[in-house]
């Protein structure tokens, strides 16, 4: 049976490549238990699940194994905290003289099949399902806009829109389908935004729309 959930697919490491050629195997993998405890424990803290971490990110959903109705809220609550720790942890290393690691996020909100996958030898639980596919796509976006977070409309319908303030990117089409969906940049939690924004006669999402970049783009 196929759930709505909240899938943040990727959450990947920019420029990793040339990170790990700079450091030794055990320096490397020291660099990322740090970034992963970090990471995991924001991702439970806020209700989500890691479902899969990989060399140069990790891939969390929010909405399953049990129902939760504010999926959406949560997966932005998580991704906005990881963001503000990252900052901290990268300034921190680089007191240490460690490299930074910094993060682009994909997230998605759709109905996926998420259980045990696999074969007879080998099983993982996993979520499967075009909205996972969609999320990476998103995350992979961030490099064309220059931008750190990226989510598709459905997240902001999540009941998340009168709790963050967005501002609209653009309207993408995945290569492959038939129609644009809509790709917004999240900026800060609505009280954050009144606290440190709003004084300074920043605009929110409403009036402030993105320029300078393509319409469409097939990703």
């Amino acid at each position: 049976m196929a759930n709505p959930i909240t899938i943040r697919r990727r959450l990947v490491i920019a420029g990793f490549t040339p990170i790990s050629e700079g450091l030794t195997p055990e320096e490397l993998a020291a660099h990322m238990s740090e970034y992963f405890e970090g990471l995991i424990e924001t991702i439970h803290r806020h209700g989500g699940e890691v479902n899969q971490l990989l060399g140069d990110g990790a891939l969390s959903f929010w909405g399953a194994p049990r129902h939760n109705p504010d999926h959406a809220t949560q997966a932005v609550e998580a991704a906005l905290e990881f963001k503000a720790l990252l900052a901290e942890l990268n300034s921190d290393w680089h007191a240490r003289g460690k490299p930074a690691l910094p993060t682009r996020f994909g997230m998605n909100t759709g109905e996926v099949m998420v259980g045990n996958v696999g074969s007879k030898s080998r099983i993982a639980y996993s979520a499967v399902g075009d909205a996972v596919n969609v999320a990476s796509r998103i995350e992979g976006i961030n490099k064309f806009y220059g931008t750190t977070i990226l989510a598709s409309g459905r997240v902001r319908d999540g009941d998340t829109d009168d709790r963050f303030e967005w501002r609209h990117v653009d309207s993408v089409r995945a290569k492959g389908k038939p129609s644009r969906s809509s790709c917004l940049n999240h900026l800060v939690s609505r009280a954050t935004y009144r606290q440190t924004y709003a004084p300074l006669g920043m605009l929110t999402n409403k009036g402030w729309i993105f320029t300078g970049r393509h319409s469409s783009l097939n990703v």
